[in-house]
């Protein structure tokens, strides 16, 4: 049986729900007083609020998928504990071979500065740097416009978000951290949803974007994203390059300049559901098809 770990607000699991193929079990961390839970060293049982249960005889693979705990109104304490507690259950099945999916912790050892070394040896990069206390720009940096980033994308604890943003560099306050790249001009941004062996790409105008981000205009801005077919080269870079991450799944980010494609990120867990949200083109399908049959490490 496949073990889902989520949070209870989550509307991604709950679309995949009608499209499993099989039984799963849902495991909302943010709502865990509603379940029973034992773990030992040697096996370990979950069981829900209808009284259905999932346990180490029966369990098959786990994803992880945005088990935040945001509902969670118990103390910091509790939070770090459950958080422990999970890992601690999803190692039991990455020992064991059954993990589909990322990681939750995937970007500490697979972060931006990593995964643009990994690209570049198969597709154009932008230069990016992180820095503070002032930054040294080589001889040909001058000349480039620069964004910055967020590398964590949490909020300050005002509740704002930093989105991509053209900064001038000699403007950056050397107190704090910053994560610039350089600006790349483009008509179009492109994401390919990895699952596996097979590539879901959608191509998006930047055409009426009032910004740079198009996260911050994703649900006021009518422009949607449109299915794109990948030429047979692309497909064997972005397959060499996902092996080179060592991943079979998750959300690439591009530039399209001149019908090239520049990589931007990949987002271990990224949100996909609004590529294809109605399921027009069976993109929902295909991914509990992955999550429930695909390949597992």
């Amino acid at each position: 049986m496949l073990l889902v770990i989520t949070g209870i607000g989550d509307g991604t699991v709950d679309v995949l729900a009608d499209e499993f193929s099989a039984p799963f079990f849902r495991f909302n961390l943010d709502d865990f007083a509603s379940y029973t839970f034992e773990m030992s060293q040697d096996s370990w049982k979950i069981t829900n609020p209808t009284g259905h249960s999932i346990s180490s005889e029966n369990a098959s693979r786990c994803f992880w998928w945005k088990a935040f705990m945001y509902q969670l109104s118990h103390d910091k304490y509790v939070k770090e504990e459950l958080k422990v507690i999970a890992e601690n259950l999803y190692s039991w099945f990455s020992r064991k071979g059954l993990i589909v999916g990322n990681p939750p912790y995937l970007e500490k050892y697979l972060g931006k500065l990593t995964q643009a070394s990994i690209a570049k040896n198969y597709f154009k990069v932008p230069n990016q740097k992180i820095c503070w206390g002032g930054l040294e720009l080589s001889s040909e940096d001058p000349g480039k416009n620069w964004v910055v980033k967020s590398l964590s994308a949490n909020l300050t604890d005002s509740g704002k978000a930093l989105f991509t943003t053209e900064i001038k560099v000699n403007e950056l306050d050397p107190k704090y951290p910053w994560y610039i790249q350089e600006k790349i001009e483009s008509l179009s941004d492109v994401t390919i949803l990895c699952a596996g062996t097979n590539y879901f790409a959608f191509s998006r105008s930047r055409e009426s974007l009032s910004g740079l981000d198009w996260r911050r205009e994703q649900f006021t801005n009518p422009i949607s994203w449109v299915p794109l077919n990948l030429d047979a080269k692309i497909n064997e870079k972005l397959t060499n390059m996902l092996k080179d991450m060592e991943i079979d799944w998750g959300r690439v980010d591009f530039l399209q300049v001149d019908n090239e494609l520049i990589f931007l990120e990949i987002n271990p867990n990224g949100q996909w559901v609004f590529l294809d949200g109605q399921n027009s083109i069976g993109l929902v399908s295909k991914v509990a098809d992955y999550i429930m049959h695909g390949s597992t490490h």
